[in-house]
């Protein structure tokens, strides 16, 4: 038998710090559980600019005194598709990128959000 001693407690929770919000995740989930809590997550905060992405890609967006940034790498050795919401400056180069974005193996972009 299954030991219960967490059978009543919250595996996710949240709580208001400062001006924003924490989630504690007090569980290891499978990775489809924790896919869909990241994107209830992104829908209550109206995150825009990524639909989805495949294994291997990691993305985070950065705000500082000269803007916002996106940052998309692919740490797979394999070229991979990413479908973005719209098109983005490249800070790297200049040039528009998107909503179709293709990154080679262990490629990165880097993308401005306009405001």
């Amino acid at each position: 038998m299954r030991d219960q001693f967490y059978a009543e407690s919250a595996a996710v929770t949240r709580n208001h710090w400062g001006e924003g919000e924490v989630y504690y995740v007090g569980t290891q989930p499978e990775e489809a559980y924790l896919r869909k809590l990241l994107r209830t997550i992104g829908d209550h905060l109206q995150l825009t600019g990524i639909e989805a992405f495949p294994d291997g890609v990691q993305i985070t967006t950065r705000t500082g005194p000269n803007g916002s940034f996106r940052f998309i790498l692919n740490l797979s050795p394999e070229p991979v598709s990413i479908q973005l919401k719209a098109s983005y400056t490249s800070a790297l180069d200049g040039i528009d990128k998107g909503p179709h974005l293709k990154l080679d193996g262990y490629d990165i972009e880097i993308v401005e959000i306009k405001a």
